[in-house]
């Protein structure tokens, strides 16, 4: 579970006071379902390829395609560290990452200014 521990430490950082445990099941529930995805998408690969044996004897025609799912499932992670740049704060570990808004761990995402754009009110303030 090391692998964890990046996404914990930025998460501790990005959460509002008092909020840790719950954005703790958070990133654990998004990491859940992400593991639920990726085995459904990876299985419908698989059958779209024409990959699927079933352990008999002289099938290895079942298994022209299985190069193509390899390489996809190497791709898409090559993907995610390509964008790591683009999704990581410029910031030391120790420094503050929610400077503006303490209490909110949304203020200023992209979701955020584009309720605020579309509008014309910030996110969470009734209608007026």
């Amino acid at each position: 579970q090391w692998q964890w521990m990046p996404g914990v430490v930025v998460m501790s950082q990005l959460c509002p006071q008092g909020m840790e445990a719950t954005m703790f099941a958070l990133l654990a529930g998004c990491a859940n379902i992400g593991s639920q995805v990726s085995d459904y998408l990876g299985a419908y690969l698989l059958w779209h390829l024409g990959v699927h044996p079933s352990g008999a004897p002289n099938e290895g025609a079942q298994f022209e395609n299985l190069w193509k799912a390899s390489l996809v499932s190497t791709l898409l992670p090559a993907i995610t560290i390509l964008l790591i740049p683009v999704f990581i704060p410029q910031a030391k570990q120790t420094d503050k990452l929610l400077l503006n808004d303490t209490t909110s761990a949304t203020a200023g995402s992209l979701m955020s200014r584009w309720i605020e754009w579309r509008t014309g009110r910030s996110p969470g303030t009734a209608e007026p």
